[in-house]
């Protein structure tokens, strides 16, 4: 698969960041938003984060960048049983 379009529709947005450059100064402490990781030109995912976030003003990071942390550890969103799970490729019925 050609990535180049997906290439160019991710910098049409945002500039591409470095997990192993965490943390990214440039992502706001408390903000709503979407993003997407990308390994070797590959899209693996995408999130959102902040939902409800007129109600977590006060505190002093939410969001985006809570979830962009997280993943820069390594932690997937969600269920974490179910997400590294699926990850693994073991689904069972």
């Amino acid at each position: 698969m050609d990535n180049t379009k997906g290439h160019q529709i991710v910098r049409n947005f945002s500039t591409p960041a470095w997990f192993r450059e965490w943390p990214n100064p440039t992502v706001p402490a408390v903000d709503a938003g979407v993003y997407v990781v990308w390994r070797e030109g590959q899209l693996i995912y995408a999130g959102m984060s902040g939902r409800n976030i007129e109600k977590q003003q006060h505190r002093k990071k939410y969001g985006l960048v809570t979830r962009l942390e997280s993943h820069a550890k390594g932690r997937l969103s969600g269920d974490q049983f179910n997400a590294y799970k699926n990850r693994s490729g073991e689904v069972k019925n």
